[in-house]
């Protein structure tokens, strides 16, 4: 909430997203420390300041949001997906690492 009434720019406010916000989801979400449901109400919540950082209506669809931005699309992440992306991932690499104590 703080980063969405600053006084910056729509564009530095949307970058202060991607580059703080976004990147201090990953240790809950690597670690599992909420459910799908709860990101799916953060993603909700950060969908409604972005559009009205944006000037967008509510109603505005989401894909120019979450689109690749070599589309022309801001190409931010959907919390829910990407907490499901992290603890898949961090289960990989728990599986996949070698294991220190068993080997002599």
């Amino acid at each position: 909430m703080k980063i969405s009434t600053s006084a910056l720019a729509p564009w530095q406010r949307i970058d202060a997203l991607k580059s703080f916000l976004y990147p201090a989801f990953q240790f809950p979400m690597r670690t599992g420390q909420f459910k799908k449901t709860d990101w799916e109400k953060v993603g909700k919540m950060l969908r409604k300041e972005i559009k009205a950082t944006l000037n967008l209506p509510d109603g505005a669809s989401n894909e120019y949001l979450f689109g690749h931005r070599k589309q022309g699309c801001i190409g931010l992440p959907i919390a829910a997906e990407e907490s499901e992306l992290n603890l898949i991932d961090t289960a990989f690499k728990l599986l996949t690492s070698p294991d220190e104590v068993g080997v002599n």
